[in-house]
């Protein structure tokens, strides 16, 4: 079980090594590019069942990690902890997907196109 420690005073929250990886993931990204964002975790047995923080580049942060170990990393799980930050309920720990959601399509190529752009990508002409 590692840790995220969050602000000073340092909230410190348990969080199992592969979830921690995929929040590291998710808040660095997001931080990163100067997101602001909430995050909502549960704590059964603390004094309050739920507690919500302000993300933002400004607030300390600390991961702490029970393996030394890089735990891979579900590709799914981080697009879908990241959208749940962009959300107005802000960033939760949720049981990691083990498929993709339906609402997200493979992408595919049209015939005789060379390479895949996604819809609405503008290229800039030169």
């Amino acid at each position: 079980m590692g840790k995220l420690m969050i602000g000073n005073p340092t909230v410190q929250i348990a969080v199992d090594d592969r979830t921690l990886a995929h929040l590291q993931s998710v808040m660095i990204a997001k931080l990163r590019r100067e997101e602001k964002f909430t995050f909502t975790w549960t704590s059964p047995l603390g004094e309050f069942p739920a507690s919500i923080i302000w993300m933002h580049p400004a607030v300390a942060l600390q991961f702490h990690f029970e393996t030394a170990e890089p735990q891979p990393l579900n590709a799914i799980w981080i697009d879908v902890l990241a959208m749940s930050a962009a959300g107005s309920s802000g960033l939760r720990i949720i049981d990691e997907p083990q498929a993709a959601p339906p609402s997200r399509a493979a992408p595919t190529l049209t015939p005789g196109v060379r390479s895949f752009r996604p819809p609405g990508l503008r290229v800039a002409k030169t």
